[in-house]
């Protein structure tokens, strides 16, 4: 089941409207500032304009399962298919829409995205926030292309055996669940440690709650030069026995994958399996979120965004399964990830806007 149901004719009133909804955020005159970063304009006229081409391929978000053609159908009813460039009365054959989104990459997609995320980021800069950072494994295409550059997720007995699978860390904003920044990768290392980067983005008083999985040294390292808090919940035996208890009942100890000298120092938060869902042992906290308490932090960490929750609802309202990627080579499932984000961005503000959440305990 998808949020609206694709039919082979011009769009109902409530595809529409969600298409209205893409158009207001990314409007013509913004995609073709990004196209014009990214180099992508077209040498000569198309039947298909690369604004046209970017529209196209976040439309196909809204109907997910639906066809090149059903999708291009829907939009050749919509009089906003003009603003982009493209002449709706001459319908292109599958092919040419397959090769449109080749000429046009990935690269503008992933510009646009960063864009508005930036937009949201900046906004925040100067004070201190609470960020999520969460991973997501996607499954992709099955074909040798995608096999040879995102690796086989690991079958039942643990040989890598499956289907070829995009690992990813997606930031947001811990309090609405709005995208900062997000880096993808194969499936052959853990997606944690794409996301150095995007924590070293983050403003000096920072608390960033990691959704899933413990920091390696890189992002420890990231972080404490960011001057960046770390939250997240540990397997047993990451820390070594605990030192003092403080006032808040927490104690004090360090890490041991960063033993010796310069081992980092952190809280152990003791928590019921209750207040985190997860780990009976408790929470970890680097030193850099030594202001919040106990308690607070418990209460952060198990009403956390998830980005599971949060993008499978772009293909089934009720939640579910993570989206399925249907590209068959690595650019245009890379194009097809940015373009995800991108709607999910929108329509997380449509949402955003009424007092709703995507991907956040209640």
């Amino acid at each position: 089941m998808s949020i609206f149901t694709a039919r082979e004719s011009a769009g109902t009133l409530p595809e529409r409207i969600a298409v209205g909804l893409l158009a207001e955020m990314f409007s013509p005159t913004m995609i073709a500032e990004v196209l014009e970063a990214a180099d992508a304009w077209e040498l000569r006229r198309r039947l298909l304009p690369a604004q046209s081409v970017v529209l196209f391929v976040l439309v196909c978000w809204l109907f997910p399962g639906a066809s090149y053609a059903a999708v291009m159908n829907k939009l050749s009813g919509m009089s906003l298919a003009r603003r982009y460039g493209w002449d709706a009365a001459r319908l292109p054959s599958t092919g040419s829409i397959a090769k449109a989104r080749r000429r046009l990459g990935e690269r503008p997609l992933r510009l646009l995205f960063e864009r508005v995320g930036q937009a949201r980021a900046g906004a925040r800069a100067q004070r201190h926030q609470v960020v999520v950072l969460d991973t997501i494994a996607l499954d992709v295409a099955d074909t040798y292309e995608n096999a040879v550059f995102f690796g086989r997720a690991p079958g039942p007995q643990g040989v890598a055996d499956g289907g070829p699978r995009l690992s990813a860390a997606v930031l947001c904003d811990g309090a609405n669940g709005a995208l900062i920044g997000a880096r993808y990768g194969d499936t052959r290392q853990p997606a944690l440690e794409l996301a150095d980067a995007l924590v070293a983005t983050l403003a000096p008083g920072t608390l960033c709650v990691l959704g899933a999985g413990s920091p390696g040294p890189r992002l420890l390292q990231a972080a404490r030069q960011a001057r960046v808090g770390l939250l997240w919940s540990p397997p047993e035996g990451v820390a070594s026995p605990p030192g003092p208890a403080q006032p808040d009942d927490s104690l004090l100890c360090h890490l041991t994958l960063t033993a010796g000298p310069d081992a980092e120092p952190v809280r152990v938060i003791r928590t019921r399996r209750s207040d985190v869902g997860e780990h009976p042992a408790g929470l970890v906290t680097t030193a850099a979120a030594r202001e919040a308490s106990a308690a607070h932090l418990a209460e952060l960490y198990s009403r956390r965004w998830r980005a599971v929750d949060a993008f499978s609802r772009l293909t089934a309202p009720a939640g579910g399964h993570a989206p399925v990627l249907r590209s068959k080579t690595p650019e245009m499932v890379a194009q097809e990830f940015w373009a995800m984000l991108c709607v999910y961005q929108a329509i997380h503000d449509l949402v955003d806007d009424h007092g709703g959440s995507l991907g956040r305990a209640a």
